[in-house]
């Protein structure tokens, strides 16, 4: 599609308009993503879900429309700004489940990217262009010959309008709580009576020490005194919701485990996108090049393996890998299972040529064999990484602010996807024209993210431990932990 705008003359730097193309979208979330965040913590998730299924319905549309690079950008930037769904399915995901459920919970948030990455593909590599492929069906139309992107971006705004009608008249509002109800409730804890009065009375002297290392616990008064005092209206009141954007900051950023979890999301974004940005360009490379040379067919199904080898991982294998390693222990095993596959994918070529004699590496069976590996190495290591960062951010949040903390997280990783794609595409194209040999020659970019891989694997090891579970209940198990130690 960037060719076809014609930005420039050389291919070889066709990869920097692809990175520019997408960063518009990752700058648009980066700008918007704490909005949504915040909006569904005080509206709701329903409405931010449905409403950003229809900006997204009619911001696709608008992008298939796009006849120069210009308005391309623009739209892409408005896609990423006015729809906040990432962040928010993922808070209404923590909402609905537990910590012994939300590894299968969170899978199937992966498996549907999984099929999206399949999808999309397959419909934009399939449907563009129509009247060339398909010129008995569409080459009468002259709509289609002007604009040949739009007929696949039709389609996927078709997907956002079903998706849309399916929610407005199916999907139930996970945030339960109001600001005049008390959603986390530690005097449950307790039942009614003297004895246990004195047990709660001192736990909620301890709510500032907890509230410290926190963002809000609601100590409420479910246990009465003998004479059944009764709590104030402003007691009950939820002090979350009260909250400027500045005070939310203010709060999380003293939070260790939503500063670690939401700065270890953002590194592995910048990571993946880098590798996502510039894999499909290396591909396209010719052998001499150091690439494989491959056609956009082929890398299609290079592209579309990996999504297999993601979605068959999601449903069949994660969720007993979290349950028996834990969160941060199976992430861990994410990053170290990256670096194999990063340091063989950029020698598959040098290996084939040495060991065969077909050039052709699009038909040489060596090269997809060693390629599958690799895949498979990244692909895996990408599934552990991204899904356990996820459910480590839905851990480390309270549920009055889940949404601000899921919208705080997709800034982060906003922020370095934004500038990934431009980095990567660029700093390959740099790596191909310096003219310097190894290891600043076209195998530099991938160094770089074997660098990254180890980079985020020992991030991880500052990681809490209460990351594992969710906060409300490492608090309950924290308060009682206080209470036996302290009564």
């Amino acid at each position: 599609m960037v060719q076809s705008f014609s930005p420039t003359s050389d291919e070889r730097e066709l990869g920097y308009y692809a990175g520019l193309l997408a960063s518009s979208y990752y700058f648009a979330q980066l700008l918007s993503s704490l909005l949504w965040g915040i909006a569904s913590d005080k509206f709701g998730r329903r409405p931010c879900l449905l409403s950003g299924l229809f900006f997204s319905m009619v911001t696709v549309v608008m992008f298939g429309f796009s006849s120069s690079m210009h308005w391309a950008i623009v739209t892409r930037f408005l896609s990423g700004f006015l729809n906040g769904n990432i962040g928010v399915s993922k808070t209404m995901l923590g909402e609905i489940s537990t910590s012994a459920t939300q590894a299968r919970a969170f899978s199937y948030f992966g498996f549907t990217v999984g099929v999206g990455g399949i999808v999309g593909p397959l419909i934009g590599g399939a449907l563009s262009k129509p009247s060339e492929k398909y010129p008995s069906l569409f080459g009468g139309s002259s709509l289609l010959a002007e604009y040949p992107y739009c007929l696949p971006n039709l389609i996927v705004g078709a997907f956002s309008m079903i998706g849309l009608i399916a929610g407005f008249f199916l999907l139930p509002e996970s945030k339960k709580w109001s600001p005049n109800e008390k959603q986390f409730k530690l005097g449950t804890l307790f039942s009614k009576g003297s004895a246990n009065k004195q047990k709660f009375t001192k736990l909620r002297e301890m709510s500032v020490e907890l509230s410290s290392s926190s963002t809000a616990v609601t100590l409420s008064d479910d246990v009465t005194s003998s004479d059944d005092e009764s709590v104030s209206e402003e007691e009950q009141t939820t002090p979350d919701t009260k909250l400027s954007v500045r005070q939310r900051l203010d709060i999380l950023r003293r939070d260790r485990g939503v500063v670690i979890s939401c700065g270890l999301y953002g590194f592995i974004g910048l990571m993946y996108v880098f590798y996502e940005e510039m894999s499909p360009y290396w591909a396209f490379l010719d052998v001499e090049n150091g690439g494989l040379g491959y056609t956009s067919t082929e890398i299609g199904i290079y592209i579309s393996i990996g999504c297999v080898i993601g979605i068959l991982f999601q449903l069949l294998v994660y969720p007993k890998i979290a349950n028996k390693l834990g969160i941060l222990k199976a992430f861990r095993l994410g990053g170290f299972l990256t670096l194999p596959g990063l340091v063989l994918l950029p020698q598959v070529p040098s290996i084939s040529l040495a060991l065969t004699s077909n050039r052709n590496l699009g038909t040489n069976p060596l090269t997809w064999i060693l390629l599958i590996c690799a895949i498979l190495f990244i692909q895996i290591g990408g599934e552990l990484l991204f899904v356990c960062v996820m459910i480590a951010i839905s851990n480390s949040a309270v549920p009055e602010m889940m949404g601000t903390v899921n919208g705080l997280a997709q800034t982060f990783v906003a922020l370095t996807r934004s500038a990934a794609p431009v980095a990567g595409s660029s700093l390959l194209s740099w790596s191909l024209t310096n003219g310097l040999s190894f290891p600043l020659n076209y195998q530099f970019p991938f160094l770089v993210l074997v660098v990254m891989g180890a980079g985020v694997t020992f991030l991880s090891l500052l990681a809490p431990p209460s990351l594992n579970i969710q906060k409300k209940e490492a608090l309950q198990k924290e308060a009682e932990q206080l209470l036996n130690e302290k009564l």
